[in-house]
């Protein structure tokens, strides 16, 4: 009873709003169906009043809270003062303690009375403080409740005014004293859940988070407010995955406010928290959202924050077990960013067996078989016919997921090479200079684990060498140091050779290109082994190249080291 009259009295008039927009009709009122209302008078409904007036008046009133925080700090600080030297004089005055000279006890007692007449004054101008403060939030309270409660007519429901923002506000703070006191308070009010997941989904919160700038300053943390509620719920049902991405609404704007703890908390949960089961219902949301006609940042932020962090950590969990298949011990972190050679893939196989191995048996990771059909027929492709047109954002972050999957399970996924390496070919046109270089990481990824025509290989290997441009440096990187140590285990000697060669002429013909030149040493010295047999081709170059790269005053320290 005391939840509904908590509901009733704090949130009757959000939730009211939120009710009638679901009922667009009735939103309208019986007389003024022909008659949408303007951009204005929607803001206002929601308490956001974007009147030059109102604004100057929320600055007058956010400069007030400004210098109220100030003059507050610096009463903390003379209160420390006047403790500090009290304690100065306390002890040289008392009796039985050091011998001071009569001078010191005097210097001591004034130097207190000092700091109590500044403690003094500072308390005096915190006071005014508050109440110039307090008149100002009064006026505007008076003032923009009367330009938003007359014009609200027939069934349509009242605006947010400053009295019900205020009363949300409050209502905020009870719920959080009673879930702070009370572990069980969630649990047992199902109705108080079910209103702030309204809230925190409303077009009203949505719009005063977009227009925090027109609001009283006072009311700036709702939706922080409502996050943390939504993480508290989380916490004690971790079975409704749908919370989850209701969070992600959050980052689909900036925001001046800091929601770091909801990024964090969201990619600790499906790394740490979630069971196997409640991880596949993340991919099967995942899955729908990807579907349907929802907005592609929100299926951005969901493989950003959900997806791969979750993947990654299962992965690597299994990875942590020892390897019984070959004897090779597990090496550590992400493949994608190692710097690799011919030893790390003999420990990367040893890595995969183990992966494999556990996706086979469907019960430690959360990938199985249905998961990656569903993956690469649903997600890359509809059907397995037509490549879904995705904008460059979502296309990255799928090649990521692809990287992924070709990096740890790539046994398991044989039966659908031919689907893979057509979605990152397609990319590799990609006009978007991100889009373009990671479709070469997946590539690359995918060359290291398939058998692939060397015709592919070469035309692949001789773009990476070309593309030295600063913008793509660490992407080009990383994929070089995928292919280049499959290379020998993918070429056949003669097409080997052909790569070396291609190397070679590239530094003959744009050797007066610094950052090629470099971009190509560079190369070369991450990947000894690779190039040691062919040196021939390179040590004449070599020579040349130190008066490039080294010698001119301005070179940079990287060259320099090189």
């Amino acid at each position: 009873e005391c939840s509904v009259v908590l509901l009733n009295v704090c949130f009757e008039r959000p939730l009211a709003i939120i009710r009638s927009e679901k009922t667009p009709a009735a939103s309208q009122g019986k007389g003024s169906s022909s008659s949408p209302r303007s951009a204005a008078e929607i803001l206002s409904i929601h308490g956001i009043n974007i009147d030059t007036t109102s604004s100057s008046q929320r600055q007058k009133e956010f400069a007030l809270r400004q210098e109220l925080e100030m003059k507050q700090k610096k009463l903390q600080m003379m209160q420390q003062e006047e403790v500090r030297t009290k304690g100065i004089y306390d002890n040289a005055a008392a009796p039985g303690g050091l011998v001071e000279s009569q001078a010191t006890i005097q210097e001591s007692k004034r130097q207190y009375h000092v700091a109590q007449q500044a403690r003094e004054k500072a308390q005096k101008e915190v006071n005014d403080a508050k109440q110039l403060y307090a008149n100002e939030i009064s006026k505007t309270s008076k003032q923009l409740g009367k330009s938003t409660d007359g014009g609200a007519t027939g069934e349509s429901p009242r605006s947010m005014n400053t009295v019900a923002l205020e009363l949300q506000h409050q209502g905020f703070k009870l719920v959080e004293t009673l879930i702070s006191n009370d572990p069980g308070y969630l649990q047992n009010h199902n109705d108080v859940v079910r209103a702030f997941r309204w809230l925190w989904r409303s077009k009203g919160r949505h719009l005063r988070l977009l227009h925090e700038e027109s609001m009283p300053p006072r009311y700036h943390n709702e939706s922080k407010i409502l996050a943390n509620f939504l993480v508290n719920y989380s916490e004690a049902y971790a079975n409704d995955v749908d919370v989850l991405f209701d969070l992600l609404r959050i980052f689909l704007q900036p925001t001046a406010t800091d929601f770091s703890f909801v990024k964090t908390f969201l990619q600790k949960t499906v790394s740490e928290v979630l069971s196997v089961d409640q991880k596949r219902h993340v991919m099967a949301r995942f899955f729908a959202l990807l579907a349907s006609e929802g907005t592609e940042e929100t299926k951005v932020l969901s493989i950003q924050l959900l997806v791969l962090p979750m993947l990654q950590s299962d992965f690597e969990k299994i990875i942590s077990k020892p390897c019984h298949d070959d004897g090779q011990p597990p090496s550590k972190g992400s493949w994608i960013n190692e710097r690799s050679s011919s030893e790390d893939y003999r420990n990367l196989t040893g890595r995969r067996k183990n992966v494999t191995k556990a996706v086979g048996e469907t019960k430690d990771v959360v990938v199985d078989e249905k998961i990656i059909r569903k993956f690469v027929k649903d997600a890359l492709f509809r059907g397995g016919q037509n490549s879904r047109h995705y904008g460059d954002r979502l296309n990255v972050e799928l090649l990521k997921l692809s990287s992924i999957l070709l990096e740890y399970i790539w046994a398991n996924m044989i039966d659908h090479r031919k689907d893979l390496i057509k979605f990152a070919w397609n990319l590799l046109k990609s006009e978007d200079v991100n889009t373009k270089h990671w479709a070469y990481v997946n590539v690359s990824s995918f060359v290291s684990v398939f058998e692939t025509p060397a015709k592919i290989i070469l035309q692949v290997y001789v773009a990476l060498l070309r593309a030295h441009q600063q913008d793509s440096k660490e992407l080009v990187r990383s994929a070089l140091d995928i292919l280049l140590p499959a290379l020998p285990r993918r070429l056949q000697t003669e097409d080997f050779q052909k790569a070396m060669k291609y190397t070679n002429k590239i530094i003959y013909e744009e050797g007066n290109s610094v950052p090629q030149l470099a971009h190509i040493w560079q190369t070369i010295t991450r990947h000894p082994s690779i190039f040691f047999f062919h040196r021939h081709h390179f040590v004449p170059h070599m020579v040349n190249s130190l008066n490039k790269l080294g010698l001119p005053p301005n070179s940079p320290q990287e060259n320099r080291d090189l």
